[in-house]
């Protein structure tokens, strides 16, 4: 993204946070849902349905590539932060701070949610008609500022769907870091929650999370993955490497409970970061990229150790919260990661793969998606290793043509580059279920 293009955000979202501050203070529903239409940007221009989709990096890359394999659907997209900011302002930024750690426990912030639920049912149905959508799509159902607007959704009739973005772990251990993951949140007012595989739908209906029953769950596989199978020619890729910089640190509290190793898996993620970047000085020959998720706290996190250890300008590295994930895949030698599902993809792609060990300070493993199948991935834990494997990537590429099947197949549902259409298809058939229901 261009500077002017990130200036001119960046200036319509403190415009649009304050003018929806402005319209709750007068408590004017329809200045509010004026200020959301006036933020939604368009996806694509077509389709037999519009669904309005609740921004978040990873899955606007699988609705992007809906609307290019399967285009059924017109998507257009908003921010999450802008129902957030009606929660925060109805419950109070004390009983946030309760709520954001334990929403249904309790009765805290009960009078603001009950607030935010009646001004949501005021603001949806005007929003709607200004921007003609038939169904909201979230990519999880935890969101703690999704809670009121499912609920409102839900007795306005408006399907809100989620493409549940979560649940890529190790085989074996879904149902472990799904009660984990999900404790104390619940299903409500959502129509259904399409999932990537069977793995995913089995933990979810496993661990009994309050409304989301087995009807409610649908494999219909990821699909930004139909990039790696509708495209199989690819030109020889450039003397690139795309390190994808995944939200460890935040994940630490789902990983390790004890402080002291916290701080220890923190030390060691970021001397993997400092690794990369001292290879990237040491070969100015490569192109290294690292690509973070685009909230700014992750881009600001690597931006913080480069100018801790490397204040120099570095010419053939790019750090980067942006861009096609798929094209910076198929045009690496190598890819590198840790617990990201970029690594997946790498793999569809036949890419050769680094990650790093921490097996010795992090007895879950479920992050670990290789775990079973170590001859697919090469881990470096010193600059050493990480240089070998770069400058010899093709000796280091996937050799077990039956091993890269079966774990894409764990992972995947199908290989066949068909999943846009199916959520597609699922997404079609809620709408016009509960067309069929208000009619």
């Amino acid at each position: 993204m261009s500077l002017l293009k990130k200036i001119k955000l960046k200036s319509e979202t403190v415009l649009g946070a304050m003018l929806i501050k402005v319209s709750l203070l007068l408590q004017w529903p329809a200045l509010t849902a004026l200020v959301f239409a006036a933020m939604t940007r368009d996806i694509n221009h077509a389709g037999e349905y519009t669904v309005l989709c609740m921004r978040r990096s990873i899955f606007m890359d699988d609705v992007r590539a809906m609307a290019r394999f399967s285009g059924r659907i017109r998507y257009l997209v908003v921010g999450r932060e802008l129902v957030m900011q009606i929660l925060t302002h109805f419950v109070g930024k004390t009983e946030m701070k309760k709520i954001t750690r334990d929403y249904y426990s309790g009765n805290y912030g009960a009078v603001g949610k009950e607030k935010t639920y009646q001004y949501l049912k005021k603001v949806w149905p005007i929003y709607k008609k200004m921007k003609k959508f038939d169904a909201v799509l979230y990519s999880n159902f935890c969101y703690i500022e999704e809670q009121e607007l499912a609920r409102a959704c839900g007795d306005l009739g408006i399907p809100l769907i989620v493409l549940f973005k979560e649940g890529m772990v190790s085989p074996g251990t879904h149902v472990a870091w799904a009660r984990k993951a999900h404790k104390g949140f619940r299903f409500r007012g959502q129509a259904k929650m399409l999932v990537y595989n069977e793995e995913i739908k089995k933990a979810m209906a496993e661990i009994n999370v309050p409304g989301l029953t087995a009807d409610k769950l649908q494999v219909v596989g990821i699909p930004r993955m139909d990039h790696y199978f509708r495209n199989a020619a690819v030109a020889r890729p450039a003397k690139q490497v795309t390190f994808f910089s995944t939200d460890l640190v935040p994940k630490l509290s789902l990983l390790v409970e004890n402080e002291t190793e916290r701080r220890e898996l923190a030390a060691r993620f970021e001397y993997f970061h400092r690794m990369v970047m001292e290879f990237a000085t040491a070969h100015p020959v490569y192109q290294v990229i690292i690509k973070t998720k685009s909230y700014q706290l992750f881009l600001d996190y690597v931006l913080d150790i480069k100018k801790r250890y490397f204040p120099q300008r570095i010419n053939n590295l790019a750090i980067v919260n942006s861009g096609d994930p798929a094209e910076m895949i198929k045009t690496s030698q190598v890819v590198i990661g840790f617990g990201s599902t970029t690594l997946v993809e790498a793999l569809a792609a036949n890419k050769t793969i680094i990650s790093f060990d921490f097996s010795k300070l992090l007895a879950d493993s479920s992050f670990d998606y290789f775990r079973n199948y170590p001859g697919l991935v090469n881990y470096a834990g010193s600059p050493g290793e990480l240089e070998e494997i770069i400058s010899n990537y093709e000796k280091y590429q996937p050799r077990d043509p039956e091993q890269r099947r079966k774990f894409l197949e764990s992972f995947l549902y199908l290989t066949d580059g068909r999943s846009s259409n199916r959520a597609e298809e699922s997404i079609i058939t809620i709408i016009k279920t509960y067309e069929h229901t208000a009619s």
